[in-house]
């Protein structure tokens, strides 16, 4: 009788697992969104580049701008164009609660648990992130779960979050199929940049070039592992490729460049997924480094 019992209440977590999941995330939406308009900031990074980019995408060049800098794929705005309609302030809080949304639809399906994904949402980084309009690395993690031919346009976004699926995809499409697989694969994204290049360079190339100078190589933002981080980047992805895992090629993406701001690591910490253990460790390691670093 008392295994019977059992049997019948073991898949209750199962089911309740989806709900509990919608329910935090709409609790942690409501309290984003007035979190992000009241602590919202004029130098945000979606009030000074994305926000006035946006509003420039069909009547100047982006890339060309004096009054602010620009320098991601023009795809990457037109998800926001719509916000470009509200007042700054309020495209920005929505914007963050739309992004911790997202990132948390994409963490679920890569795995995580609803106790998990709280920790994981919750982050300093991650609401820092939200909080500035910083919206690349979500669009970048859109790319994981997304077949490899569309997701390429995501993950290229921003390439020290991303760079590592690329990759990987690469070689998996070889694999399969050997460089017609390849070519099917990388021609759409590699046609999208390249008209971009034709129809926006010379400006292009100099926004790309000051691009290091405006982020700040030498800021207290930047947590990349360059150069010496490339070894571990190199490993992680030789292993992704042999293994046919992508979770490693997601983790090698932030050991290959330059600069790496710190709230682009959460983005990184997916390719843990779906190792429960790991995820939750990283996490919490995250939330002592975000606490200790609490100026961010």
């Amino acid at each position: 009788m008392m295994r019977t019992v059992l049997q019948t209440r073991l898949p209750l977590p199962t089911r309740w697992e989806k709900p509990i999941a919608v329910g935090l995330f709409t609790l942690l939406a409501v309290l984003q969104l007035l979190h992000n308009y009241v602590r919202w900031s004029p130098l945000s990074d979606y009030s000074i580049s994305f926000y006035p980019a946006a509003q420039d995408l069909f009547r100047a060049n982006p890339y060309g701008s004096t009054e602010y800098d620009f320098f991601y794929p023009i795809w990457s705005l037109i998800p926001i164009l719509p916000l470009t309609l509200l007042p700054v302030r309020i495209g920005n809080a929505v914007l963050g609660v739309a992004s911790v949304i997202t990132l948390g639809t994409v963490t679920y399906k890569l795995g995580a648990k609803p106790l998990q994904l709280a920790l994981f949402l919750l982050l300093p980084q991650v609401l820092f992130g939200a909080k500035n309009g910083d919206y690349m690395d979500v669009l970048t993690a859109v790319g994981f779960v997304l077949p490899p031919r569309w997701g390429l346009f995501f993950v290229l976004i921003k390439p020290q979050a991303g760079i590592g699926v690329a990759v990987y995809w690469l070689f998996e499409a070889w694999r399969e199929g050997g460089w017609k697989q390849a070519v099917h694969t990388f021609a759409p994204v590699g046609i999208a940049y390249a008209l971009i290049l034709l129809v926006y360079s010379p400006n292009l190339f100099d926004s790309l070039l000051a691009a290091p100078g405006i982020v700040g190589l030498d800021s207290h933002h930047n947590a990349a592992m360059w150069p010496f981080g490339a070894v571990i980047g190199a490993a992680l992805l030789a292993h992704a490729v042999r293994t046919r895992r992508i979770g490693p090629a997601i983790l090698s993406s932030a050991c290959f460049t330059p600069y790496v701001g710190f709230y682009s690591w959460p983005t990184t910490m997916l390719g843990l997924l779906p190792g429960n253990v790991e995820f939750l460790a990283a996490t919490l390691v995250m939330w002592a480094i975000g606490l200790i670093e609490a100026q961010w």
